[in-house]
């Protein structure tokens, strides 16, 4: 569509800026779809293995899977078999779902050192 996105960004921060100073709050959180911080990242499911995703950066969560928790512990180089895996991404759904945020890279990282460790 021909759109100068980063532009068109500046227009809507500069907005947020001006309600910001006359509300007392902002009306786009960091993490809006959109123009928001976040917008590089991308919620796990199945398009994770689809090749236009692979620089992408993942909100680690309840929501991801085997597939988005293998990818960030093997670019760390850790190896971890197919058993290790399933217990691995369950306790990152777990702990994501108890403290009811995102994990970091490196959270998904301690937990798979835990489970290599354990068996």
């Amino acid at each position: 569509m021909g759109v100068d996105q980063e532009s068109l960004r500046e227009v809507y921060a500069r907005v947020d800026q001006l309600i910001a100073e006359e509300l007392g709050t902002s009306l786009m959180p960091p993490n809006c779809p959109i123009f928001g911080e976040s917008l590089s990242i991308h919620t796990p499911g199945t398009h994770v293995t689809a090749e236009e995703f692979r620089a992408a950066e993942f909100s680690v969560n309840v929501y991801c899977g085997r597939t988005t928790v293998k990818r960030i512990v093997e670019e760390r180089g850790i190896s971890v078999d197919d058993e290790a895996m399933r217990v691995v991404t369950s306790r990152v759904k777990d702990r994501s779902a108890s403290t009811g945020r995102v994990l970091t890279y490196d959270e998904v990282v301690d937990i798979a050192k835990e489970v290599l460790q354990r068996r």
